[in-house]
């Protein structure tokens, strides 16, 4: 994932009010970490400007079975700029990317600002959101145990080599910081973190271990946590042995819950089909939809 603000009057006019905050990563941390921070004073939002140079700066993959997608959203005419956003468009089809809008507001409104037309060029989705609606918090029977379970996980892991210490601090940071917004999306974030090993597997230990990134017999002194470092090489073994089954237990339950979790929401939401549109359904929807085109299953 990547992530680039845009239609921010604090942002630079020479580059379009355009800026990249991160290439693309595989640390959904970090990405979370940046859309916390993210502020803006409203501005002329140049949709064309921005998705040309998602297209031309970002090492974009070159395979053709390989899903890709940019999502814009914003509140002002799809037309702003210098850039004529059918030739952004244009560019983002050449290499195979979808490009679907997510318009904040009516979706007559959306339509008459151009939204619509730039998915339907870019044989896309479009989208309308209410911004400002109250994002509808469904709780569960499996929330109270996800919670436990969380804290568990947070047991398991081991910053190791450079960066490992801030990495570890950054992921209990956001636990914090993702905790207001209420247990619908504290346990989204836990089903992540039970599927990160890959992508945090250059700083977590047990994850470095888990996915074959690492052998226990390679690792350097200097690259242990201080907790491993004090201890003999038997005593490091059992600790490293114990984190992974622990791991491997809680990651299992976690998915068991999710599942149904997901299974409950799904109901509650048939119940409730006139709740409001938001963010996190349009990408959703439009990723099912897409990445089945490329062979994806879910």
């Amino acid at each position: 994932m990547a992530l680039y603000e845009y239609g921010n009057s604090r942002l630079s006019r020479e580059n379009g009010f355009v800026k990249q905050i991160l290439s693309f990563t595989r640390d959904l941390d970090e990405v979370a970490e940046e859309l916390f921070a993210l502020k803006t004073s409203g501005g002329q939002e140049y949709c064309g400007t921005a998705i040309n140079k998602t297209v031309k700066n970002l090492k974009w993959s070159k395979k053709d079975d390989v899903y890709k997608v940019i999502f814009i959203a914003g509140n002002e005419a799809f037309t702003q700029g210098s850039v004529d956003f059918r030739i952004a468009i244009s560019n983002a089809k050449k290499k195979g990317i979808f490009v679907n809008t997510i318009f904040c507001g009516t979706k007559q409104a959306g339509i008459a600002m151009q939204w619509r037309k730039a998915a339907e060029l870019a044989v896309s989705e479009y989208t309308n959101i209410n911004q400002g609606a109250a994002v509808a918090r469904i709780e569960t029977p499996q929330d109270m145990e996800l919670s436990k379970l969380n804290r568990r996980l947070n047991t398991t892991y081991m910053a190791y080599g450079r960066g490992g210490a801030k990495a570890l601090k950054r992921k209990h940071k956001l636990d914090t910081l993702a905790a207001p917004a209420g247990a619908s999306v504290m346990n989204e974030r836990i089903f992540n973190k039970a599927q990160e090993s890959e992508a945090i597997s250059s700083w977590d230990l047990i994850s470095a271990i888990e996915t074959g990134k690492i052998e226990q017999k390679n690792i350097k002194n200097e690259q242990l946590p201080e907790e491993l470092k004090k201890m003999s090489k038997k005593e490091r073994e059992k600790l490293i042995a114990k984190k992974l089954l622990e791991r491997k237990k809680v990651k299992a339950k976690i998915l068991k819950l999710q599942k149904e979790r997901k299974k409950y929401i799904a109901e509650k939401e048939r119940e409730n089909a006139s709740a409001p549109s938001t963010m996190g359904k349009a990408v959703i929807n439009a990723i099912r939809k897409q990445a089945s085109q490329k062979g994806f299953k879910f």
